[in-house]
Parts: structure tokens; sequence; C-alpha cells
């Protein structure tokens, strides 16, 4: 068999229980989860160091198991590829990584560890995960927090730094150290990387120096504070935010900057995380006093670190001012509320509904107009359940786009007990940015008493009009005008003039002249609301053309307030001639 085609197996050359070692002092010094897995048969040569109890956890479930195994196969093959350490993001939102490393020039087995976070959780995708495996969501977020924050770089750093050991095991096996003790193996190792931990330490200054840079130039205040409260770091944005000097803060306890209002929440908020109900606290909101004795809001957002037995070290924390916007807030809540104060005190109906009908605000007259009491029963309710005709809605949506709007739209609603309603509707079409309709706004107010009457008023005018057609008599209408506007039947017969040839001529073109010249006062007497009976004319319009007398009554035509505003003509055949 060729040389490149022989499987060099680790623990040949160097002894399980030095790997094991190894691993388990370099998990616990970097603070990250390790193992060794060897690259032909894929199987964990060591066993894991420093698993997360959220890593340990989930892996009970078999969906979650198989998105490890996943991730593994994924590392391992790009461990193959390129014979170089690879950085992964895994199926949970955690990092983890893949060193390599070789025997004789050939991949023999891996660093897989990691099990680290670069950013606080995100809380949809952990409730996400929570409903996914039946987890309780708060023990989850819990676990999720328990996992170590890194940065990138100092991921980077421990990746470069497990690389550098990968190579000092390989080194390790390629000269022959397989046939020394134990003893020598450690020995040989700690000699090849005391320079890289050197060089490492240098590397950890200039990071903490960077850190040490970015901590008081932050814009934020940053703190660290002890198990019992008291400040032992803080920037020196203090000074420019608060007022105060650094000196006059450290060493004190949280207790003598929190106003007297809010210290019972903040000192609670500290007592959970001392007692680790809880590893961080997020958005909490009070306010501090300033040196100069002002209160100004803050949002604290803050990670506790624990020791072995989960004792309380230190909580780190950032307070970011929030005075300006808090006071914003409370602006925009007492224009919101005055708006909603108008819009429920207007006596007509108000709504508004989105692009599918849903009803998304009804004022109180709306709600008592329907016979509803709480906007919680219409809510998200479809408004084309409240019409009487389903039919009328389709009507009313496609004539509303032709204007943009629609005025005193006349529509038949049903209360919550059925009665039917009919409103009087105005209402416009809402657009967004883009002219896309996003829903339908409006007014409406009860007319049922308005319609009722109309439709009596309408039955009213149909029975008169059948009355005056049908009645036995002539029967003229003239406005003030002397226009005619009413001719009937009876007097087409008796003058012989169809009522399309008089309706909207002066009265003086179809009367007898003598009527005219014998009678000039006639006119002003029903103008001045005297009823004028007894008059005479003759016609000879019959069929058989024989002249006939006709006996006439005019009467004035008043509207409510008395005036005069035309008259009226009745007229019969003179049965006494």
């Amino acid at each position: 068999m060729h040389k490149d085609n022989k499987k060099f197996i680790l623990t040949d050359f160097v002894s399980l229980r030095t790997l094991q070692r190894l691993q388990d002092n370099l998990a616990n010094a970097l603070g990250i989860s390790l193992v060794i897995v060897d690259v032909h048969s894929r199987e964990y040569i060591t066993k894991r160091s420093n698993e997360t109890m959220f890593c340990s956890k989930m892996k009970k479930f078999v969906p979650f198991l198989n998105g490890c195994d996943t991730d593994g196969i994924k590392c391992v093959d790009k461990c193959v590829s390129f014979n170089k350490p690879f950085i992964y993001k895994c199926h949970a939102d955690l990092y983890g990584f893949g060193v390599p490393i070789m025997v004789s020039g050939q991949l023999s087995a891996y660093f897989k560890g990691g099990q680290v976070r670069l950013s606080n959780p995100d809380i949809a995708r952990c409730k996400e995960l929570a409903d996914k495996y039946k987890v309780d969501f708060d023990e989850l977020l819990e676990m999720y927090l328990s996992v170590p924050l890194f940065t990138e770089d100092k991921l980077n750093a421990t990746t470069e730094l497990l690389s550098v050991i990968a190579n000092t095991v390989s080194n390790l096996a390629f000269s022959g150290q397989l046939v020394k003790t134990q003893s020598t193996e450690v020995v040989h190792l700690n000699d090849l990387l005391e320079k890289e931990v050197m060089r490492k330490t240098e590397e950890l200054r200039l990071s903490e120096q960077k850190y040490r840079n970015i901590f008081e130039n932050a814009l934020d205040i940053i703190y660290t504070i002890d198990k019992n409260g008291v400040f032992t770091h803080i920037n020196e944005i203090i000074h420019d935010v608060l007022g105060y000097e650094k000196n006059e803060v450290l060493g004190k306890h949280f207790s003598e900057f929190v106003s007297p209002e809010d210290l019972k929440t903040v000192s609670d908020s500290f007592i959970e995380l001392k007692r680790h109900k809880r590893t961080s606290t997020k958005g909490l909101k009070f306010r501090i006093k300033s040196k100069s004795g002002e209160s100004t809001y803050f949002e604290l957002n803050s990670t506790a670190s624990y020791d072995a037995d989960l004792d309380l070290e230190s909580i780190t924390g950032f307070l970011h001012n929030v005075d300006q916007s808090l006071k914003a807030e409370a602006k925009l809540e007492a224009v919101k509320e005055k708006y909603k104060e108008l819009f429920d005190s207007m006596k007509m109906g108000v709504y508004m509904t989105d692009e599918n009908g849903r009803i998304k605000a009804f004022n109180k007259a709306a709600l008592n107009m329907l016979g509803y009491f709480d906007f919680e029963e219409v809510s998200d309710m479809s408004i084309l359940s409240l019409y009487v005709n389903p039919l009328d809605r389709k009507s009313f949506l496609s004539e509303l786009p032709e204007k943009g709007f629609l005025e005193d739209y006349i529509v038949n609603l049903k209360k919550k007990d059925g009665t039917p309603v009919y409103v009087s509707v105005t209402a416009n079409e809402l657009k967004d940015r883009s002219g896309k309709v996003k829903g339908v706004e409006g007014v409406f107010r009860d007319v049922t008493k308005r319609v009722n009457l109309e439709r009596e008023i309408e039955l009213m005018k149909q029975y008169l009009e059948n009355l005056i057609a049908s009645a036995g008599c002539g029967i003229a209408g003239i406005d003030k005008d002397r226009k005619i506007f009413l001719w009937n039947k009876g007097a087409e017969e008796l003058f012989g003039y169809k009522s399309s040839d008089v309706i909207g001529r002066d009265l003086f073109a179809i009367i007898p002249r003598d009527l005219r010249t014998h009678r000039p006062d006639l006119f002003r007497r029903v103008s001045r609301g005297e009823v004028v009976s007894g008059i005479e004319i003759q016609s000879n319009n019959t069929p058989d053309g024989k002249a006939i007398n006709i006996n006439v009554t005019i009467s004035p035509i008043k509207d409510a307030n008395g005036n005069v505003i035309g008259a009226s003509a009745i007229a019969g055949k003179n049965e006494n001639v």
C-alpha cells in the first residue's frame, strides 16, 4: 500500500489520556466546548469537554440532534477539503469550528468545538425553538443566555490558538513521541506551546487595549458592579451624561444613584440576578439622579457572571439615555388620548376598515347606533356581516373608486339584535404612499326616521297622484308665475288639451279670452289668498262638438308660512244650465 493511501490513527501516535487531558484543560481555559473527532470514522476519539447546558438538553430531541449532525458533516467536509480551520454558524444560531489535526501530512482528526454565541439571543428565534420542541420558553431562554458570549475577535483568536496546538500535536506524533512516556509527551507539548502562549498573551493585551478604547469612548454608560452591587468599573461618559467624576462613582453602591421612586424596581432586578433566577436584564427603564439633582430616564441591559458554584461574581451593564424618547412618547400618548377622546365624543359614527373589509376602528357613537357595548365585539369583524343585504356592500365598493369618496350614501345595516337601521354614509378610500388602497374610513348617522318618512311621503304622493288622475272633475295646478304644472285626465276631457300640450305653459295662453277680459281681478284675488268660485266658462271641445258650460273654482296654494305660491283649479260640468 502506498504511503499516501495509509490511514493514520491519531491515538496510534499520541495516547488517549494525553489527548483527553489536553482537551479538558483547553476547554476550561478558553471557555468553550471541545472534542476530538476521527476524520475517517467520524466517531469521537475523546469525551466532549465543557458541553453547554443548552446543547446538552436540546440534543435529547432527535430533530435537533439531527441538525447538529448535519452541521458536523459540513464542518468535517470543509476541514477535509481545505485542511484549515473552519468557523460556522449552527442551526441553533450558535457558533462552532473545526480545526484539522494532521499526521504525516494527512488529515487524521480534528478539533470540533465552540457552542458560543456572538450576540444577545434573538427572542423570536428562541420562541420558535421553544414552540417547535415544546420547551418552556423562559427555561430555554435562560439556557441560551448561559451559553458563553464571545466577540468575533475572541472566536478567531481561539480558533488560531487551537490550530497551533493541533500543529503541535501533529509534530509530536510525527517526531515519534509515541515510544516515549506520557510525561515526555506533555513536556514536549509544553515546550512547543510556550512561545505561542506568550504571543497570544500579547494579542490579548492588545485586544484588551482595543476594548478599553471602545469602553472609554462609548456614548452609553458602561459599568461593572460586584456581587454586592458596588461599582468596580465605569467609563468616562458618566461625567458628560450625569456630571459625576469616575472616582465619585467607583466604590459606591448603585442605590446611591437611583431615584427613590425606582429603587425597589432596580433592587428587585439585582436580587433576581444574584439568586440566579435569571442571568440578564433587558430593557429595564428607571430614573438616575444626576449630580445636580435632576432625574433622567435610562434603559438598562445587563449580563451577570457566575462562578463554578453559580454564585454571582459581577454584573456588566449598559445604560442608554432614553429621557428624550420617553418624554416624546409621553407627548405622543397625550395626543393619542386627546384624539381618542375626540373620536369617542363625536355624535356621528366613525369607522375604519382594512383592505379586506375588517373593522379596525369604531367609535362609541357607532357602537351605540348598532347596539354594541365594546369595541372588542366588532374588532376585526367583517363589515359585510353588518349589511342586511350583502349585495349592497358590493354596490358601495363599486361606486366608491369612481370619485374616491361617497357622500350621503344610504345603507341598510342591522343592529347586534338583527334590527334593521338605515344610515347615511360619507366615506373615502385610504391609500398608502404608492396609491394602493389599504382600506376605507368614514362617518355615518342614523337616518331611519328620514328614510321611513320619505317612503311615507312617496306613498302619499303616489296616492294623491292616483286620486287626482282618477277624479271625475278637471284639476289643474298653476305656480306663482302662472305656469301649469298639473293637468289631469278630467281637465284634458273638459278643455280638449293634452297634459303634454299645456304642462309648463302660461295659463293665459289657454283660458278663454273673455275670462281674461271681463274678470281681470280674478287672479289678483287668488294671489291675496281668496278662494274664487262660481266662475262660468264655455267649452266647445266635447266629443260631439256641442258646447258645454263649465263651473270653475280657483283656490290659492300656500307654503308653511302662509305665503301664496300658486293656485289650483277644479272644473266640472254645470249640470244646472
